[in-house]
């Protein structure tokens, strides 16, 4: 009996575990932050929602040595920067590891004295409800009232 109960225990404690390393794939406020770094790569990847989305790979410069984070951007129809490798930009987005990999969601990047906006300060993506499921007369109206998250 002992063991049976010393058995279940020892699978309780590792479904805590496993439970408690899950990535969270969303933006979360509470964990945004600035980084700078120079671009490595930009590439058009699958996301989680199986669209196309840019993705940028920067070298950043940290207290423990460089650094390589993926930042995903936006839908790929959305992205309007030019970017080029080699150049230096600030990222502010929420921070994550995804598979023992930095990662981010990204909020805003600075290019060249340029500031991007690409989420609002809660973290809801500017590009929502502009896309061909939007109603026809409604295409760029500019800001829309928000009713919660969907």
């Amino acid at each position: 009996m002992k063991k049976i109960a010393i058995t279940l225990y020892i699978l309780f404690l590792l479904s805590v575990t496993v439970f408690a390393e899950q990535q969270v794939k969303y933006f979360q406020v509470d964990k945004v932050k600035t980084i700078r770094g120079e671009i490595i790569d930009i590439k058009t990847e699958k996301s989680y929602h199986k669209s196309d989305f840019i993705v940028i790979y920067l070298k950043v410069k940290e207290k423990t040595g460089e650094e390589i984070y993926r930042v995903e951007v936006s839908p790929e129809w959305f992205f309007a920067m030019d970017l080029m490798k080699g150049g230096k930009v600030e990222v502010t987005g929420s921070y994550c590891t995804v598979d023992g990999q930095n990662s981010m969601m990204t909020q805003s990047i600075t290019f060249q004295g340029e500031k991007y906006e690409f989420r609002d300060k809660y973290g809801f993506p500017l590009w929502r409800g502009k896309g061909k499921y939007m109603k026809q007369g409604n295409r760029g109206q500019g800001k829309r009232k928000r009713r919660g998250r969907h």
